[in-house]
């Protein structure tokens, strides 16, 4: 079975991770005086958001997983019983569940299927925390 996309979703998942790899490239290679020039011009809320993101170490871990999260853009599909598809994008992944991002946040239900563009087969999963437009999910075995 092929998954497909929308263009909203390839755009989400694909087209924001092309651009950031390009801006990259293209800083890599200019002098370091022009680098920091660039990052002097980025607005100061951009910069904490992205070193808060960042992935560094908090000053206290509060990690309670039992899996360790890799950060992913990926597109998915979310389905439940007797229901329509939702196209969602999966932000991160473990061996035991993934966070998810959707419009549609409303309409995933507690418990569904999610079938992950590039990831074989299907796994079933609950909700475990909503926030916004995120929810964090659970494999279930």
């Amino acid at each position: 079975m092929t998954t497909v996309l929308s263009h909203e979703a390839y755009h989400h998942s694909v087209g924001h991770a092309f651009g950031e790899l390009l801006v990259l490239e293209q800083i890599s290679q200019l002098p370091p005086e022009s680098v920091l020039r660039v990052l002097q011009s980025i607005p100061e809320q951009f910069l904490r958001h992205a070193l808060a993101n960042s992935g560094a170490p908090a000053a206290e871990p509060t990690e309670r997983r039992a899996f360790a999260r890799r950060k992913v853009l990926r597109g998915a599909r979310v389905k439940a019983l007797g229901a329509g598809t939702i196209e969602v994008q999966v932000r991160d992944i473990s061996e035991g569940g993934c966070r998810i991002w959707t419009r549609a946040q409303t309409g995933v239900p507690d418990r569904f299927t999610i079938r992950i563009v590039g990831i074989e087969g299907e796994r079933d999963c609950t909700v475990r925390w909503r926030a916004g437009e995120e929810l964090g999910v659970e494999f279930i075995a």
